[in-house]
């Protein structure tokens, strides 16, 4: 006997609906993970302009986005027109940062006096404290010649200052990188050490699965 054929159409018509309700389907999941992203993406903005170092680095990115923007137009022919504009405003966020920082001052005070994560008998600790020291002295340094900016007070030793804070700066991100690295270098050999006691353990179980 042979088999009829009279449901074909009927199973081709329900296959396009499935079809078409895959494809819609499809549609309204790409479209809630759009509106779930830029939801996501709303959220950090709203959390990231809430507090202060946020708005710290909204800031600095504008401004050394226009610092870029003048060095080009230095190296460049022809020049920009709006190129002192450009410079006005990138002086005014350099200062409105350096108002933000002024209260930062305290916060690196305390950090001298906090407990280091690193033994201070070690030469880590000493690395670290090193660093915290030279973290208070940049703040210190930059907020009290800014201050001297302000009120036209002793200005030539302002400049001197702000060029030490700089200085105590630059030293103070080498403490942090060679820190960094011996974290990573730490984390690195913690993960070797538990690879091995896992394959060694993975072994174990195998060659007990043979008897």
């Amino acid at each position: 006997l042979k088999r009829s054929n009279q449901y074909k159409p009927l199973l081709s018509v329900h296959t396009k609906g499935r079809v078409a309700t895959t494809v819609g389907s499809n549609q309204y999941n790409i479209s809630s993970n759009n509106n779930n992203t830029m939801s996501h993406l709303l959220n950090i903005a709203v959390d990231m302009m809430s507090n202060a170092d946020g708005k710290d680095k909204l800031t600095k990115t504008v401004q050394y986005v226009l610092k870029i923007i003048i060095w080009r137009s230095l190296h460049s022919e022809p020049k920009l027109q709006s190129l002192p504009e450009i410079k006005r405003v990138q002086k005014i966020l350099s200062d409105s940062r350096r108002v933000f920082r002024v209260a930062d001052v305290l916060r690196e005070w305390k950090g001298v006096w906090s407990p280091t994560e690193e033994d201070e008998s070690q030469i880590l600790g000493k690395i670290e404290r090193t660093s915290n020291i030279l973290g208070f002295l940049s703040t210190f340094c930059e907020s009290v010649g800014f201050i001297c900016k302000i009120w036209k007070l002793i200005p030539n030793k302002a400049e001197r200052l702000e060029v030490f804070g700089d200085h105590c700066w630059a030293l103070g991100c080498l403490c942090d990188i060679l820190l960094g690295y011996v974290t990573l270098s730490r984390a690195n050999k913690l993960q070797y050490s538990l690879q091995k006691k896992l394959d060694t353990q993975g072994n174990f179980s195998f060659y007990l699965s043979l008897f």
